[in-house]
């Protein structure tokens, strides 16, 4: 006699159930493999170099303070966050998340500045690198590497206001910088020598895709600072008023670039303006 078949019906609404439990089983157990298979893919220590914890380290980006947190275990480092709420979010917020995930992926500071945003990436590479010192064992190849590097830039500063003015002849002078910061400004110099010293001098920045300059469009308000503080074109002039007096930018600017105690009411980055006068004076002397 034959066997009669049985069929059983599993409801569409079960059958749904077992799917979702299933799909989840299968994506709980991928993360676990993806985390593995790029962890493998990371340039980790085979030794340890340093001394696991979280450091912090805050620098002056293009818009205000730029915070990096990295995470070390004693081999390498495990997680980079960087916080950037005063930089423009399409721009240096984008760069910096983009830079985290580049100095976890290779694990060195040494990764390529974003273009477009100079002053966030050079603010999140310097906190990093702070980060990465506090966090080294004595046998860090890459702390020592940073080491060796800020040796050389302070062994390698340009030459000051007051000795380039030696070598200047009178005249007028014009300097544009060629490439221009995270929203497009390029520093503008005009300055006057007589004597070899500086009888005026002003700083602008201009976007050259519209033409106009921080100057104009604080004056506007088209172009705003801190509520109630002084205009972008205020500041420059009191940057500006500083170096003629004192022929010098000596007590100028702090460790980090930004203007110190004797400029107290400016909160402009200055040491992107510091060098566009340099490199004018420098031009001005080549050309004798």
């Amino acid at each position: 006699m034959k066997k009669k078949e049985r069929n059983l019906h599993v409801p569409v609404t079960v059958r749904a159930v077992i799917m979702l439990v299933i799909s989840g089983v299968f994506v709980i157990s991928a993360k676990p493999v993806y985390d593995w298979i790029e962890r493998k893919s990371i340039p980790y220590s085979d030794v340890p170099v340093y001394r696991p914890g979280v450091y912090e380290s805050v620098s002056r980006g293009y818009g205000g303070d730029v915070t990096v947190n990295a995470e070390f275990s004693e081999y390498g480092i495990e997680k980079v966050t960087v916080s950037a709420p005063e930089e423009t979010p399409e721009v240096g917020g984008a760069a910096a998340v983009r830079l985290a995930a580049e100095i976890r992926k290779k694990q060195t500071c040494y990764v390529d500045a974003v273009a477009g945003a100079t002053a966030t990436s050079g603010a999140v590479l310097r906190s990093m690198e702070d980060c990465i010192l506090q966090a080294s064992m004595e046998n860090n190849p890459l702390a020592k590497q940073i080491e060796l590097a800020r040796q050389a830039e302070k062994s390698d500063e340009s030459p000051s206001v007051e000795a380039l003015l030696k070598e200047v002849p009178d005249g007028d002078y014009t300097y544009l910088q060629e490439e221009g910061d995270e929203n497009g400004y390029h520093d503008y110099i005009e300055l006057t020598v007589k004597d070899h010293r500086l009888v005026s001098l002003t700083w602008d920045s201009i976007n050259m895709e519209t033409r106009t300059g921080k100057r104009e469009l604080s004056e506007s308000g088209q172009y705003t600072m801190r509520e109630g503080g002084p205009l972008w074109s205020e500041q420059a002039d009191e940057l500006a008023g500083y170096i003629v007096s004192h022929q010098s930018e000596k007590g100028l600017l702090d460790e980090s670039g930004y203007a110190s105690d004797a400029v107290a009411s400016v909160s402009i980055y200055a040491g992107g303006y510091l060098s566009a006068v340099k490199e004018c004076l420098m031009r001005a002397a080549d050309s004798e």
